[in-house]
């Protein structure tokens, strides 16, 4: 009843158990699945890392919330997060891995939308810095002008404003 998918494995990566959510996850029923290896799963350029996985597995290590990308039976390519654990006979052997499968895609778009954002806003910040940076220059320099042509007709409180407002545009 699990939300997640929940694969089980032999060590050679043959797919042993098959979940109701990993049907619907990757679109494939579990009489597809089960005696198939688990690279059906696993694009070409990722084969590698799930034989790292079998090898950790193997010496007894879990592997927590491994983030990568899994492909569907239409070919999409999902963003998953993957827990695996050694299973073990009675004797404490390892026979097997358990698989548990989340999909992170949603994750991983909202991540991407907003470090988009982000970078536009940097870019809007810079452009905007840039674009107030001569004026606030030419700020400052007449009101050093102003406060130099004038000194002796400004009071005390007028020259100590014109001084803070040259300090503020430096």
């Amino acid at each position: 009843s699990s939300d997640d998918a929940i694969i089980s494995k032999s060590l050679d990566g043959i797919i042993t158990s098959w979940n109701a959510a990993a049907e619907r996850l990757f679109g494939y029923r579990a009489e597809d699945m089960v005696g198939q290896s688990i690279l059906r799963l696993v694009p070409a350029n990722r084969h590698q890392e799930e034989q790292e996985i079998l090898q950790r597995l193997r010496r007894g290590e879990r592997i927590d919330h491994l983030e990568t990308v899994r492909r569907t039976k239409d070919g999409r390519l999902l963003n998953v997060s993957v827990t695996s654990s050694p299973l073990r006979d009675k004797q404490g052997t390892i026979i097997g891995a358990s698989k548990i499968v989340r999909d992170i895609t949603g994750r991983k778009q909202a991540e991407e939308a907003l470090a988009r954002a982000y970078a536009d806003l940097q870019q809007i910040a810079s452009l905007a810095a840039h674009q107030l940076q001569e004026p606030v220059r030419q700020i400052g320099l007449y009101t050093q002008l102003m406060a130099a042509r004038e000194r002796e007709a400004l009071d005390s409180d007028t020259h100590t404003a014109m001084n803070f407002i040259v300090e503020g545009t430096q």
